[in-house]
């Protein structure tokens, strides 16, 4: 439940960082897909910060405050730094396939984990001020046989009642577009006009490209 609070504060600091677009995570989300009441705690979060608190009255309401006019100085000479570094590498194409950004991102992970293990970084609840009593069941969600049939039947009866033959055609052309190194947004267009499935799509970039392999960071 202190995720709760959480979402409230990184909203509210999101905001008067200058953010332009957030969306809360539900306070679930480290045990479960979010619940439809968890989810829907995260949008009041949010409807409360802008329709109560006021935050959307002023465009920037800490303009001009040199804390924050700092940090972002500071947070963009890091996100420079990290560009540079990729681009000396490559580019992110070479630093993905070869598992440099993934190395990175285990690195950072493995380093947060230990700070908050060790107290540096403070979760109240989780390594500060802990109280037993506290802990709480998280309410999961349940497979639902009914629901994963009713999906099965949607998708059968689409594939019968659509235009087959502008499906397989939609699917070659973006076959050939991927083989020419085209541009295939405007075929995913016409694919998805034709109701293609995401599966038949990808399968067309599998079938063409493969599947990729991470590589392995800890070798």
């Amino acid at each position: 439940m202190n995720n709760i609070v959480r979402g409230a504060y990184y909203g509210l600091a999101a905001a008067l960082g200058g953010a332009q677009t957030t969306a809360l995570c539900s306070y679930d989300e480290a045990y479960t897909i979010p619940t439809p009441q968890s989810a829907l705690i995260s949008l009041r979060n949010l409807q409360i910060l802008m329709d109560e608190v006021g935050l959307r009255d002023t465009v920037d309401p800490l303009a001009g405050s040199y804390f924050i006019e700092t940090i972002t100085k500071e947070m963009e000479a890091l996100i420079e730094k990290e560009m540079a570094e990729i681009d000396n590498y490559g580019g992110m194409l070479k630093a993905v396939e070869d598992g440099f950004v993934q190395t990175k991102i285990a690195r950072q992970e493995y380093e947060f984990q230990k700070g908050l293990e060790n107290g540096e970084y403070v979760k109240i609840g989780v390594n500060k001020q802990v109280m037993d009593e506290e802990k709480q069941e998280v309410e999961l969600h349940e497979y639902d046989e009914e629901m994963a049939a009713a999906k099965i039947k949607g998708l059968r009866e689409l594939k019968k009642n659509r235009d087959n033959e502008a499906v397989k055609n939609n699917l070659l052309r973006l076959e050939e577009t991927c083989r020419n190194g085209d541009n295939v947004m405007p075929v995913l267009v016409e694919c998805c006009k034709s109701y293609a499935t995401v599966g038949e799509m990808a399968g067309v970039y599998k079938n063409i490209y493969g599947l990729f392999k991470e590589p392995d960071i800890f070798k």
